[in-house]
């Protein structure tokens, strides 16, 4: 009986090793969103697209869906142990990782340890401008200032 609850145990040890991992710093990425930082860290990040439908032509039965702004969404943890302010800047690629535009910057105080709420407004970068519509991916860079 003992023997089974010490090979439960070193089960259950070894399970929570393998999912605990180290803090990451420098590069992070969150689904279509790739955070460069040494300050803070992504706790949400979501890319969405603003839309339009037009008709195009009288004899088309269908609209036309036409893109009209990308925006880069995003809340932080302050990693850096220390009040900062962050200056966030945003850079739209596509598929083939050319870079189509930037965004921002936007300056940011964040205090020690302080993690970015959904209840607080979500930062935005957006995008609108010409290949708009080819957006796959976006880099926020947060740098210290």
């Amino acid at each position: 009986m003992k023997k089974n609850h010490i090979l439960f145990i070193i089960s259950i040890i070894l399970i929570v090793m393998m999912c605990s991992g180290c803090q990451q710093t420098g590069t992070q990425s969150v689904s279509k969103i790739t955070l460069e930082s040494d300050v803070v860290e992504l706790v949400y990040s979501n890319l969405t697209f603003q839309t339009k439908y037009e008709f195009l032509n009288r004899d088309d039965p269908y609209p036309t869906k036409i893109i009209e702004q990308a925006d880069a969404s995003y809340l932080f943890h302050n990693i850096a142990g220390r009040d900062i302010f962050v200056k966030v800047t945003a850079i739209f690629y596509d598929k083939d990782n050319n870079v189509i535009g930037g965004g921002g910057p936007k300056t940011i105080q964040l205090f020690d340890d302080y993690t970015e709420q959904s209840i607080t407004p979500v930062n935005t970068i957006s995008y609108k401008g010409e290949g708009v519509e080819d957006v796959d991916h976006v880099k926020i860079i947060a740098e210290e200032t």
